[in-house]
């Protein structure tokens, strides 16, 4: 009986600390700073968004471009500007051949952005899905640059994945191309 006392304070004592909703990561979410922007300061920048995701969603016009595609022109010479934005030892351990390093973390520093093409050239975006890419695309199109993102970027690229993506009801098999890798 003394037994079942116990258990019974210990419970007591530890339900309101199991009634906490440790999954709750929305609470640590932090209010930030009011926006001060003047009406009107950014609208060329704001246009230029504007233009660069119309039709975004219209295959035709999307922003990506395919691992295949971009072996073609590796291998016909064309040397792509492609910048791989993952961090530096995953850049070490192999990347796309040709690609320069500027991880996510710092590409928007100025002396990193002044390594970028500005004569819109287009610019190949390397991640290791194709998420971050294309977060890193959204910046850079705001900044007036032509980016593109290698689409599935290193798991598309590399022999070593095989991978399936669900999107909507359809199931796509993505089985890395076994491209060539620089080190």
């Amino acid at each position: 009986m003394k037994k079942i006392v116990v258990a019974l304070a210990c419970l007591a004592f530890t339900l309101p600390a199991a009634a906490q909703d440790v999954g709750d990561y929305g609470a640590q979410i932090a209010a930030g700073a009011p926006l001060e922007i003047p009406p009107g300061i950014y609208a060329a920048t704001a246009n230029r968004l504007a233009a660069f995701y119309v039709g975004i969603f219209d295959p035709a016009k999307a922003r990506t471009v395919f691992a295949d595609a971009l072996l073609a022109r590796i291998e016909a010479g064309q040397k792509p500007f492609i910048v791989d934005i993952r961090p530096a030892k995953d850049y070490a351990a192999g990347h796309v051949p040709g690609a320069i390093s500027i991880p996510l973390d710092v590409l928007f520093l100025a002396e990193n952005l002044a390594l970028l093409p500005t004569d819109g050239t287009p610019i190949i975006l390397v991640c290791h899905t194709g998420h971050t890419a294309s977060m890193a695309m959204g910046g850079l199109a705001a900044l007036g640059y032509n980016p593109y993102v290698l689409r599935f970027s290193m798991m598309a690229w590399s022999a070593r994945s095989n991978q399936k993506i669900f999107t909507g009801s359809q199931t796509q098999e993505i089985f890395g191309l076994g491209g060539p890798l620089e080190r």
